[in-house]
């Protein structure tokens, strides 16, 4: 505790009663906010002095802070909505008393974050946030004027509490941004999702109405290939049977045939020795006719002697006589007899080239006989393979028709299921539109925002106006007609406003003029880039709601805080 007869001194010159505090912060962009705010260990060690008079006070401070916060119909909405007001009394509790551990780390950080969340899903705006603090102040800081009303480190101790508060309200919005933005373009892709689910679940009915009906041409063309299946098994059954007769009586031919064979070549060779025979009797003939013919002269010369004997050769006579007429008529029937044998000779040789030519076509015809039934053969053979492939296939018909049953039923599950995808997405349509249409509170010009130099809070109050006017058309599901008019105006602003605030800057050589030049240029840079966005691209849900971070970024961190700096740079030189 301060020393009251010490009145002179600062705080870098007194000890403190616990000098505990610990700094411990990593991450970039916290680190850039400590700067900003000046935020040090002597901050820390301010705050810690603070902790008894925060400890006896603050039952009283957080029920005088919810019995102003309760008293607003809105804010009444959202606590009964979300919670109770004796939890949310016990947790402001709670953060008030840690603002004085001395203690700035990680976990400090993500406590922080925690609550823009949720500040987020109960869709607590910054503007109210921002409110409940001032009503929190009003409450606190009357306690540390009383405490250092009379010390010179009043000015360091009101700025550590709020320089420490600032730094938590940075945290706070900057995490409600970033999840109402990642919200906001989860809900531009699940709308893109929503209308792929709606155009796939068309086309899922479409295409399982189609399926269903191929199928069922399917099985009914399946129906017909196994009835005709089953008439060519009849029919090739048929043609084996008459096949296999057809090889069994060509069998039998051919041993007919062979029959046929054996005995015209022995009818062959009986006439050849039937003519071989009648040849040697036309020699025994041919040998008697000559023997005939000497007879005849014999009895010729017997008649002429006896013609010369007379009387006593006329008996030897008679029988010359009698043995010519026997030889004549021998020689008459050897005749007879020779032409009877030409004639038979003829007739055996024509008969055995009748036997060769009929040998030569039975012959013939036994090939044709053995190469017929070799052709039969091969046709029974083919038949059994048919009859084998024919059962194949009439398996394989069995199995496809029960698979176009199974498929057709799948078919219609799937038909089943694409509708209740379509119930599905016209119901995540329904909720995306109920979760689109919330509405964004406009944002309330309030103490918090204003620098103190009034031809700056003039020009930034044109800029939230303007905003606001972003925020009623986004409401009203007009904001995307809403853009172009305030890139126009962003573009006018940024000549105008950052000429003026530049110039002032210069006029009171504000020391830190190069860096929050820096700070303009970037923030130009970044309106081009989405002036040219939009000439070539248009417009669209992710681009509106980019935008719209980008500006509400600008209004919580730069305008109440860093601007807030050059206000009271300048408001001290012109008090001077």
């Amino acid at each position: 505790m301060f020393g009251r007869s010490v009145k002179n001194t600062t705080i870098s010159d007194r000890p403190w009663k616990n000098n505990s505090v610990r700094l411990d912060c990593k991450e970039e962009s916290v680190v850039r906010k400590l700067q900003l705010l000046n935020i040090s260990e002597e901050t820390l060690k301010i705050m810690r002095e603070q902790k008894q008079l925060f400890e006896e006070n603050v039952d009283r401070i957080v029920k005088s802070f919810y019995d102003k916060i309760y008293a607003i119909q809105h804010l009444k909405n959202i606590i009964d909505k979300h919670s109770t007001i004796e939890r949310l009394m016990l947790t402001q509790k709670r953060y008030l008393l840690s603002l004085t551990d001395g203690v700035i780390d990680q976990n400090y950080v993500e406590n922080r974050r925690i609550i823009g969340k949720v500040h987020d899903r109960i869709r607590l705006q910054p503007e109210w946030f921002f409110g409940a603090y001032q009503v929190m102040y009003r409450s606190i800081f009357p306690l540390l004027v009383k405490k250092y009303e009379n010390y010179p480190d009043l000015a360091e101790v009101l700025l550590a509490f709020t320089n420490l508060t600032t730094f938590d309200i940075q945290l706070v919005e900057e995490t409600y941004i970033e999840s109402y933005t990642s919200k906001m373009l989860q809900m531009d892709e699940i709308h893109k999702i929503e209308q792929e689910l709606t155009a796939t679940g068309h086309t899922m009915v479409a295409n399982a109405e189609e399926t269903s009906s191929s199928v069922q041409e399917m099985a009914n063309v399946s129906i017909g290939i196994a009835e005709a299946s089953s008439l060519a098994t009849d029919h090739a059954k048929k043609v084996q049977e008459v096949a296999q007769q057809g090889a069994e009586t060509v069998y039998l031919t051919q041993e007919k045939m062979n029959d046929i064979v054996n005995k015209m070549t022995e009818l062959q060779n009986k006439a050849q020795e039937i003519h071989a025979g009648s040849e040697k009797i036309g020699e025994i003939i041919s040998l008697i006719h000559g023997i005939a013919k000497q007879t005849n002269i014999l009895a010729l010369n017997a008649s002429i002697e006896s013609a010369r004997a007379g009387e006593h050769g006329r008996g030897f006579a008679v029988v010359a006589n009698e043995v010519k007429n026997l030889a004549g008529r021998t020689q008459k029937a050897l005749e007879d007899i020779t032409n009877l044998i030409l004639l038979s000779q003829q007739s055996v040789q024509a008969m055995l080239e009748v036997v060769a030519s009929t040998n030569e076509t039975v012959l013939l015809g036994n090939q044709q006989m053995q190469k017929l039934q070799e052709e039969l053969k091969e046709m029974v053979t083919g038949i059994d393979s048919n009859l084998q492939q024919i059962s194949t296939i009439n398996q394989q018909v069995e199995q496809f028709t029960a698979m176009s049953e199974e498929l057709a039923s799948a078919s219609q599950e799937v038909a089943e299921l694409a509708g209740n995808l379509n119930d599905l997405s016209e119901s995540l349509a329904k909720k995306i539109q109920d979760t689109e249409h919330n509405r964004v509170e406009p944002i309330q010009w309030t103490a918090n925002l204003e620098v103190g130099v009034p031809e700056i809070d003039r020009q930034h109050k044109e800029l939230v106006d303007r905003l606001n006017r972003f925020i009623i058309a986004f409401n009203n599901g007009e904001e995307k007609e809403e853009v172009g008019n305030l890139l126009k105006f962003l573009e006018n602003y940024i000549i105008e406003h950052f000429q003026d605030e530049e110039a002032l800057q210069r006029k009171y050589n504000y020391p830190d003029y190069d860096q929050h030049k820096k700070i303009h240029d970037q923030f130009i840079k970044t309106v081009q880039n989405y002036r040219e966005q939009f000439d070539k691209e248009g417009v669209n849900t992710g681009f509106v709601i980019k935008m719209q971070k980008t500006l509400m970024d600008w209004l919580l961190n730069h305008i109440s805080k860093v601007d807030s700096l050059v206000g009271h740079y300048i408001r001290d030189v012109r008090g001077k």
